[in-house]
Protein backbone atom coordinates (compact mmCIF):
# COMPACT_ATOMS: atom_id res chain seq x y z
CA UNK A 1 0.00 0.00 0.00
CA UNK A 2 1.48 3.38 -0.83
CA UNK A 3 1.90 5.64 1.66
CA UNK A 4 -0.65 9.08 1.57
CA UNK A 5 1.49 12.07 0.31
CA UNK A 6 1.25 13.64 3.74
CA UNK A 7 3.16 10.79 5.44
CA UNK A 8 5.73 11.34 2.92
CA UNK A 9 6.01 14.92 3.10
CA UNK A 10 6.59 14.22 7.24
CA UNK A 11 8.93 11.47 6.74
CA UNK A 12 11.03 13.73 4.41
CA UNK A 13 10.51 16.19 6.69
CA UNK A 14 12.14 13.89 9.67
CA UNK A 15 9.60 15.19 11.70
CA UNK A 16 8.91 12.25 13.85
CA UNK A 17 12.55 12.05 14.62
CA UNK A 18 12.32 14.87 16.16
CA UNK A 19 9.29 14.56 17.97
CA UNK A 20 10.61 11.58 19.56
CA UNK A 21 14.22 13.44 20.40
CA UNK A 22 12.32 15.88 22.03
CA UNK A 23 10.30 13.68 24.04
CA UNK A 24 13.09 11.55 24.92
CA UNK A 25 14.54 14.62 26.43
CA UNK A 26 11.49 15.30 28.56
CA UNK A 27 10.97 11.62 29.77
CA UNK A 28 13.53 8.80 31.02
CA UNK A 29 10.94 6.09 29.68
CA UNK A 30 9.15 5.61 27.03
CA UNK A 31 5.45 5.84 27.10
CA UNK A 32 3.96 1.98 28.27
CA UNK A 33 3.94 0.02 24.66
CA UNK A 34 4.27 3.15 22.75
CA UNK A 35 0.83 3.97 22.92
CA UNK A 36 0.14 7.60 22.36
CA UNK A 37 -1.93 9.74 24.30
CA UNK A 38 -3.69 12.52 23.22
CA UNK A 39 -1.26 14.76 24.78
CA UNK A 40 1.33 13.23 23.04
CA UNK A 41 -0.37 14.22 19.41
CA UNK A 42 -0.93 17.71 20.50
CA UNK A 43 2.96 18.14 21.55
CA UNK A 44 3.50 16.72 17.61
CA UNK A 45 0.95 19.18 16.69
CA UNK A 46 3.01 22.12 18.17
CA UNK A 47 6.13 20.73 16.90
CA UNK A 48 4.84 20.68 13.16
CA UNK A 49 3.84 24.70 14.00
CA UNK A 50 7.51 25.00 15.48
CA UNK A 51 9.02 23.53 12.33
CA UNK A 52 7.11 25.47 10.08
CA UNK A 53 5.67 22.14 8.43
CA UNK A 54 2.32 23.15 6.92
CA UNK A 55 -0.49 20.27 6.15
CA UNK A 56 -3.60 20.06 5.59
CA UNK A 57 -5.87 18.78 8.85
CA UNK A 58 -8.30 16.94 6.76
CA UNK A 59 -5.08 14.69 5.21
CA UNK A 60 -3.29 14.86 8.63
CA UNK A 61 -6.79 13.05 10.34
CA UNK A 62 -6.89 10.33 6.92
CA UNK A 63 -3.52 9.83 7.60
CA UNK A 64 -4.19 9.62 11.35
CA UNK A 65 -2.86 5.54 11.51
CA UNK A 66 0.37 6.55 9.90
CA UNK A 67 0.96 9.65 11.66
CA UNK A 68 0.95 6.98 15.25
CA UNK A 69 2.94 4.63 13.55
CA UNK A 70 5.62 6.89 12.43
CA UNK A 71 5.47 8.32 15.84
CA UNK A 72 5.83 5.23 17.68
CA UNK A 73 8.70 3.76 15.57
CA UNK A 74 10.55 6.71 16.07
CA UNK A 75 9.68 6.88 19.61
CA UNK A 76 10.67 3.00 19.34
CA UNK A 77 14.25 3.79 17.65
CA UNK A 78 14.72 6.48 20.42
CA UNK A 79 14.32 4.39 23.06
CA UNK A 80 15.16 0.76 22.14
CA UNK A 81 17.06 1.14 19.18
CA UNK A 82 16.74 0.00 15.21
CA UNK A 83 15.18 -3.90 16.16
CA UNK A 84 12.58 -2.13 18.54
CA UNK A 85 11.63 0.34 15.75
CA UNK A 86 11.43 -2.56 13.06
CA UNK A 87 9.12 -4.64 15.24
CA UNK A 88 6.90 -1.21 15.72
CA UNK A 89 6.86 -0.74 12.16
CA UNK A 90 5.87 -4.64 11.66
CA UNK A 91 3.36 -4.75 14.30
CA UNK A 92 1.55 -1.20 12.59
CA UNK A 93 2.06 -2.73 9.22
CA UNK A 94 -1.35 -4.42 7.77
CA UNK A 95 -0.06 -6.36 5.00
CA UNK A 96 1.85 -7.85 7.39
CA UNK A 97 -0.94 -8.40 9.83
CA UNK A 98 -2.50 -9.94 7.22
CA UNK A 99 0.62 -12.41 6.16
CA UNK A 100 0.99 -13.73 9.74
CA UNK A 101 -3.09 -14.52 9.75
CA UNK A 102 -2.32 -16.96 6.86
CA UNK A 103 0.36 -18.91 9.10
CA UNK A 104 -2.37 -19.20 11.44
CA UNK A 105 -4.78 -20.99 9.25
CA UNK A 106 -1.82 -22.82 7.37
CA UNK A 107 1.01 -23.64 9.18
CA UNK A 108 2.87 -26.09 7.76
CA UNK A 109 4.21 -25.03 3.73
CA UNK A 110 1.91 -27.99 2.55
CA UNK A 111 -1.60 -26.37 3.75
CA UNK A 112 -0.52 -22.56 3.07
CA UNK A 113 0.75 -23.79 -0.37
CA UNK A 114 -3.15 -25.39 -0.53
CA UNK A 115 -4.31 -21.95 1.05
CA UNK A 116 -3.16 -19.61 -1.71
CA UNK A 117 -4.63 -22.14 -4.36
CA UNK A 118 -7.74 -22.14 -2.81
CA UNK A 119 -7.81 -18.51 -2.64
CA UNK A 120 -6.35 -17.80 -6.26
CA UNK A 121 -9.30 -19.91 -7.47
CA UNK A 122 -12.16 -17.90 -5.36
CA UNK A 123 -10.61 -14.51 -7.08
CA UNK A 124 -12.35 -13.00 -9.81
CA UNK A 125 -10.15 -13.39 -12.57
CA UNK A 126 -9.51 -11.02 -15.36
CA UNK A 127 -9.53 -12.17 -18.75
CA UNK A 128 -6.05 -11.94 -20.65
CA UNK A 129 -5.96 -9.09 -22.94
CA UNK A 130 -6.12 -10.91 -26.74
CA UNK A 131 -5.91 -8.35 -29.03
CA UNK A 132 -2.32 -7.98 -31.05
CA UNK A 133 -0.37 -5.24 -31.42
CA UNK A 134 1.03 -4.73 -34.88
Amino acid sequence: MKLPRVIEDLEAKQVFFKYAVKYAAKHKDPPPSYQLTPGMRDEFMQLLREEKVEVHADSLADARKWVDSGLRRELGRRYGGEEEAYRIALEDDEQVKSAAALFDKAPTLPKLLALASEMSKSKPQTPLNTTKVR
